[in-house]
């Protein structure tokens, strides 16, 4: 009898469709081991405009040192964004290997693409409205909001004055996640600030440039080690403590699901739509669905399996599948 009411709920469509909460998929364990092994870019605004006429920001992200720059924009065209990440930030930098944004039209632009594909940066990027996947630029946005509103003011005008100063106080505070300061794993030294002129450091004595360039090689591998070492932990606790609540679904091509629509809030209206068919698995945690003609790119934590009837259109599709 209980195992009858179970298989009972199981299958109900509507118990499925107004009790389901959506999956949490596992975190996906990804780790750097150099500077500019994976950069991070992102555009928060529209902002208040300043006396500039500043209304976008720009920020690019090292993802192993957790350098950050930030370029204050009048808007975010593609032309604007692939300018200053080129001009500003690759010519004093380097070419990033790896370049991970969201799905915005200013990243996925023909004109970005080119200029990765000259460049031959590999680009990738997050899954829809799932913005915990890139998750650097995200947790600093946070902090620069925080940072900015100490610093604007009464109007909101000239937050765009002091961003460089504000970096500048990021770049030097080691980085939990590193055990360093950005400063050190991206230049190799500590800048001097005001603490540091009224309390200087140790005057190093060298026998030349041969010597000091030998010992700063030395230097940084021992420091890039115990950062990575730091980063390795970092990676494991946050992948600990979020894998500790997951549901676990796993999707193959031709499976069933319902995709959650965040844009349904009506009190007694299901927010699951479906069904969806699985039309290519892109990875662990992210999908191709189709519903009908329409195709779309989803994350994991979006979907649930389906339960119901099978559709005409569903049968189609599943042969035109294989």
């Amino acid at each position: 009898m209980t195992k009858d009411v179970r298989v009972h709920i199981e299958n109900c469509v509507i118990c499925t469709k107004s009790k389901s909460r959506k999956s949490k998929a596992g975190m996906v364990d990804y780790r750097v081991g150099y500077p500019l092994d994976r950069v991070s870019i992102d555009v928060i605004g529209p902002l208040p405009q300043t006396q500039r006429r500043n209304k976008y920001l720009l920020v690019i992200g090292d993802n192993f040192t957790r350098w950050m720059e930030v370029y204050p924009l009048p808007h975010q065209k593609a032309d604007i964004v692939a300018q200053k990440f080129v001009m500003e930030f690759i010519t004093r930098f380097g070419i990033p290997l790896e370049l991970h944004s969201d799905q915005g039209s200013n990243f996925q632009s023909e004109l970005f693409k080119a200029v990765c594909s000259i460049l031959e940066i590999t680009k990738t990027r997050t899954t829809p409205y799932h913005p915990a996947s890139n998750g650097l630029i995200e947790r600093f946005n946070r902090t620069l909001a925080g940072m900015i509103k100490s610093f604007i003011n009464k109007n909101a005008t000239d937050w765009d004055v002091n961003i460089n100063l504000l970096l500048a106080a990021y770049r030097s505070t080691p980085h939990p996640a590193t055990g360093f300061s950005p400063n050190f794993l991206m230049l190799g030294r500590e800048i001097s600030i005001p603490i540091k002129l009224i309390h200087p450091l140790p005057d190093h004595k060298y026998g030349g440039q041969s010597e000091y360039a030998q010992h700063l090689q030395d230097k940084l591998q021992d420091v890039y080690q115990i950062a990575r070492k730091h980063l390795k932990t970092n990676a494991e606790r946050l992948k600990k403590n979020h894998d500790t609540r997951l549901t676990k679904y796993k999707y193959k091509k031709g499976d069933l699901v319902y995709k959650f629509d965040k844009t349904i809030r009506q009190k007694f209206k299901s927010p699951w739509l479906g069904p969806y068919l699985i039309s290519k698995v892109l990875s662990t945690v992210v999908y191709e669905i189709c519903f009908k003609t329409r195709t779309e790119v989803v994350h994991i934590d979006k979907l649930i399996p389906y339960v119901g009837e099978i559709p005409d259109w569903v049968n189609r599709k599943l042969n035109h599948l294989e």
